[in-house]
């Protein structure tokens, strides 16, 4: 790599939308934006050059963005139920120095929930879902080789605070 520009901005807001004594709503977002850009490359290869300058830069994706809402509700003897909702958004990237497009993942989006369910006593029951929507998406590509993204996953679980 011999010259290389990158430029971009990234911003987190959290709100509290809702809020009693029991109660409350939350909102999350995050993003961040980028654009890069290789001025020089240096190679024997004539064609490796021309087709590397001006692609971006690799494992920098152009956008990234997250959207959460929470939820906490206080229930009766000390217990609490907390629930999460959100939504991922992780754009085009490119995952080598040559971008073509045997080179650049596609953007792709997931969306993820959790709710958590906790005891007074301080232990709790939890359960999740990851990119419940079933996406399939390859956070890298190579070529011919592909990495495939997780698909729906699904779990439950128990934690104890102590």
């Amino acid at each position: 790599m011999g010259e290389a520009e990158s430029q971009g901005i990234e911003f987190a807001i959290n709100a509290v939308l809702f809020e009693t004594a029991n109660q409350t709503l939350d909102v999350d977002l995050a993003a961040a934006f980028l654009d890069t850009e290789i001025l020089s490359f240096s190679s024997a290869r004539v064609a490796e050059v021309l087709q590397t300058v001006g692609d971006p830069l690799p494992g920098a994706p152009d956008v990234t963005a997250t959207l959460a809402l929470k939820h906490g509700l206080v229930l009766d003897n000390g217990w609490r139920l907390d629930s999460r909702l959100s939504v991922s958004h992780h754009g085009e990237e490119s995952n080598r120095l040559n971008a073509t497009p045997g080179n650049t993942a596609k953007a792709y989006t997931l969306l993820n929930a959790r709710v958590e369910l906790e005891t007074a006593a301080n232990w709790s029951v939890y359960a999740y879902g990851r990119n419940i929507t079933d996406e399939v998406y390859f956070p890298e590509l190579n070529g011919a080789s592909r990495l495939v993204g997780a698909p729906a996953t699904y779990g439950v679980g128990l934690r104890y605070s102590f």
